[in-house]
């Protein structure tokens, strides 16, 4: 099983991890409540259109564009942790970066030294990006599937991938031979089906994501140890 335990333990129980978290979770926040919105907006309005066209070949009259928006609102809840993870972890990339660093020290006393470009760190996060708009774009398409339970798991998934991100890049194991990298990690399939329950649970899915990060830091170290990193208890 994943390190659940630990990796949270470690973040309620130091000042400076909590006051690393604090930051990015309120700038991903805002992010996702922006992006959410403006998706609504613009996506409601073209399906408001096509909701409208066909009404009126079938030769009614119906105002749609509050219906277009609630539409488009309830689907993209299913892909709403896709989102948010996007966002929180891309808006504040540096941030988690330091936090995973603090997080290796305080556990194992000391972290790979590979370092990444800054050019091949943004095309790290644009392909990131893309990689949670297509995940975001499976979930929303099985969405219907199991009441919304496979497009959990593939949140999950992608947390999987986002959240032991830092932790392989200082390993140089980079995107996408990471994601394949990832799932081997022992308690990688536990990580994603936790990760994907929460997902959909509001303020819930906010808070966990210290403590998910903490784990899958964790889990990367155990499985890639530092040269000279010694386990504490």
């Amino acid at each position: 099983m994943p390190p659940f335990r630990e990796g949270f333990s470690l973040v309620l129980g130091n000042r400076e991890l909590r006051s690393l978290a604090i930051l990015p979770m309120v700038l991903g926040f805002f992010a996702f409540i922006f992006i959410y919105a403006l998706a609504v907006w613009l996506l409601g309005g073209w399906v408001a259109h096509l909701i409208g066209t066909g009404i009126s070949r079938l030769g009614g009259q119906f105002d749609a564009s509050v219906l277009g928006r609630v539409l488009v609102a309830m689907a993209l809840l299913f892909v709403s942790q896709a989102i948010y993870l996007g966002s929180a972890t891309s808006i504040a990339a540096p941030i988690w970066e330091h936090m995973t660093k603090r997080i290796e020290i305080l556990k194992f006393g000391a972290v790979p030294e590979a370092t990444v470009s800054l050019t091949r760190t943004g095309l790290e996060i644009a392909m990131r990006i893309g990689f949670a708009i297509f995940v975001s774009l499976i979930a929303l398409s099985v969405s219907w599937i199991l009441a919304g339970v496979l497009a959990a798991f593939l949140a999950g998934c992608l947390a999987l991938c986002d959240l032991t991100s830092p932790a392989f890049a200082r390993r140089r194991v980079l995107f996408p031979r990471q994601i394949a990298a990832a799932f081997r990690l022992p308690g990688a399939l536990p990580f994603a089906v936790v990760a994907g329950a929460c997902a959909y649970i509001p303020l819930l899915n906010l808070l966990m994501l210290p403590g998910l990060l903490a784990t899958g830091t964790l889990m990367v170290a155990r499985a890639f140890p530092a040269p000279s990193s010694q386990e504490t208890t």
